[in-house]
C-alpha cells in the first residue's frame, strides 16, 4: 500500500491515426470516416488520383472548400466529434493523417471504409491509432503521479495543492480498488468531464468519453472541492464511507458541482458542506445505507429517483429526495421530497419538510418543525400521523388523508395549522 499524489505534469502528446489510401478510384466512388457514431461521407468527383482523394478528404474533415467536383455529406467543422481533430495528407506515403487535440485527449472510436465499382480502398494502418494520445490530464500516465507510478490496488490517492491540472481522460478505472481517495481544498482543478462536450463552442455534442472517475472501490472518500471545479466519481457497488465538506463550480449546467454514483446497501454519505448530487444521471442505479446533511446551512444534497434509501438525517442545509426512503429524520434545515416516492417513517422534530410527492407516508411523528403541503394540491395519504407541541401543518388545499386520523397530543393553541376553510374535520375520540 502506498500513497499516490496527483501532480498532472506529463507532457502532452496528441493522438494520431494514419489512414492508407490505395487502389484505383473513379468518379462517384464513396468513402466515409466514422468517429464515435458520426459520419462524414465523400463522393469522389472527376479528380481521381490518390493525391486527389487525400486532398478532398483533408478539405472535408478540416471544413474547407471542395478542391474539385467532389461532394461531401457534411464538413468536419460542423460535426462536434470531427471539429476537434485536424487532417493532413502525406503524399510520400499516400497517407491521410488525423491528429487529435493538443492536450492529448483520446480521439475515440474511428472507422473508415469505401464503396464503388473500382478498387479504391481506405484503411486504418494497424487498425488503431499510430500514436496514443496522453498528457497532463491522463489518469493512466505514470508521469502524472508522485514517484512516477500510477495507483494500484490498496493504494491511497490524494489530490491536493501539488496538482497542476485536472483529471479528465482514461477515467474508466473499474478494476482499481483504492483504500482511500482524499481531495483537499488545495486542489484547484476538476475530476471528470461535462456530459456535453464544448471543446468546439459552436458544435457541442454528447460526450463520448467516460465522464466519471469510475473505480471498483474506494473504501473511504473525503472530498473538499471548494478550491476547484466539478468532481464526478462513480464507486458503483462499493461499500464506502464518503464525507463531503465543500464544493466548487459545476461543469454541468443545473447540476451539483460534486456528483457521486453510489450503489451499495452499506454505503454511507455525510454532507457537511457543498452542493452534492447522488445518481442524478438518468437510469443510474443507486443504493445508500445512510445519509446525513448538516454542518452548514449552505449544504445541499440532491438524491436521484433510482436510489434506494434506508435512512437519512437532515440537520442543516437542504436535501431533495426524488425517490423513496425507509426512515427519515429532520432535525433542522429543509428537506423536500418530490415525485411518487414513499416514506416508511418520518420523524419531523425541527426544520421544514416540504412534501411534493404523491407517495404514501406510513407513519409521521411530528414533534415540532413544519410539515408543508402548500406546494402540491394532489392527494396525500398518511397512515398514522402523530402531532406534538410546537408543530406547524400547512395543508391549505386539504390534500391529506390521515387514514387513522390525526393524533394531537398538545393543546390545539400550541399548534399552527393551515387547513382549508371549507372542509370538515370530525373529532373522533379524546383519551
Amino acid at each position: 500500500m502506498a500513497t499516490r499524489y496527483w501532480l498532472g505534469g506529463a507532457v502532452a502528446i496528441p493522438e494520431v491515426w494514419t489512414i492508407s489510401i490505395t487502389g484505383t478510384w473513379v468518379e462517384d466512388d464513396t468513402c466515409y470516416l466514422e468517429l464515435n457514431g458520426k459520419q462524414l461521407v465523400l463522393t469522389v468527383g472527376t479528380a481521381v488520383t490518390i493525391a486527389d482523394i487525400g486532398a478532398a478528404l483533408v478539405a472535408m474533415i478540416n471544413g474547407n472548400a471542395a478542391v474539385g467536383t467532389e461532394s461531401r455529406s457534411a464538413l468536419g467543422s460542423s460535426v462536434g466529434e470531427f471539429a476537434r481533430v485536424t487532417a493532413s495528407y502525406v503524399a510520400a506515403d499516400a497517407n491521410l493523417v488525423i491528429t487529435g487535440q493538443s492536450d492529448g485527449r483520446p480521439i475515440g472510436t474511428l472507422s473508415v471504409d469505401s464503396t464503388g465499382s473500382a478498387a479504391g480502398t481506405i484503411a486504418i494502418d494497424g487498425g488503431t491509432f499510430s500514436t496514443a494520445g496522453t498528457g497532463p490530464n491522463d489518469w493512466d500516465n505514470a508521469d502524472n503521479w508522485s514517484a512516477d507510478t500510477a495507483p494500484v490496488n490498496t493504494d491511497s490517492v490524494v489530490c491536493d495543492h501539488q496538482a497542476s491540472s485536472a483529471i479528465k481522460y482514461n477515467l474508466d478505472q473499474t478494476s482499481l480498488t483504492l483504500a482511500s481517495l482524499i481531495i483537499t481544498n488545495g486542489f484547484r482543478h476538476s475530476i471528470g468531464l461535462s456530459e456535453i462536450n464544448r471543446d468546439s463552442a459552436n458544435v457541442p455534442y454528447d460526450e463520448n468519453l467516460t465522464t466519471f472517475l469510475s473505480l471498483a472501490a474506494a473504501t473511504v472518500m473525503n472530498i473538499d472541492g471548494s478550491g476547484g471545479g466539478s468532481i464526478k466519481i462513480d464507486c458503483a457497488a462499493t461499500d464506502s464511507t464518503t464525507t463531503v465538506t465543500g464544493s466548487g463550480s459545476s461543469v454541468d449546467a443545473n447540476m451539483p458541482a460534486i456528483q457521486l454514483n453510489l450503489n451499495n446497501a452499506g454505503a454511507d454519505l455525510n454532507v457537511l458542506g457543498g452542493d452534492v448530487g447522488v445518481c442524478l444521471t438518468s437510469g443510474t442505479a443507486g443504493n445508500l445505507a445512510t445519509f446525513t446533511c448538516g454542518g452548514s446551512q449552505q449544504s445541499r444534497l440532491t438524491i436521484g429517483d433510482t436510489v434506494t434509501l434506508a435512512a437519512g438525517t437532515v440537520s442543516a442545509g437542504k436535501v431533495i429526495i426524488n425517490g423513496s426512503i425507509t426512515t427519515l429524520t429532520v432535525e433542522g434545515g429543509e428537506c423536500e421530497q418530490r415525485g411518487a416516492g414513499t416514506i416508511g417513517t418520518l420523524n419531523l422534530n425541527r426544520g421544514t419538510f416540504t412534501d411534493i410527492s404523491i407517495g404514501t407516508i406510513t407513519a409521521l411523528y411530528q414533534n415540532g418543525g413544519v410539515y408543508d403541503r402548500s406546494k402540491d394540491n394532489r392527494g396525500k395519504t398518511i397512515s398514522a400521523y402523530v402531532v406534538y407541541a410546537r408543530s406547524t401543518i400547512k395543508d391549505p388545499f386539504g390534500t391529506i388523508t390521515a387514514s387513522a386520523g390525526f393524533d394531537f397530543y398538545p393543546r390545539l393553541q400550541d399548534l399552527t395549522i393551515d387547513f382549508p376553510t371549507r372542509k370538515k374535520y370530525t373529532l373522533a375520540a379524546v383519551s
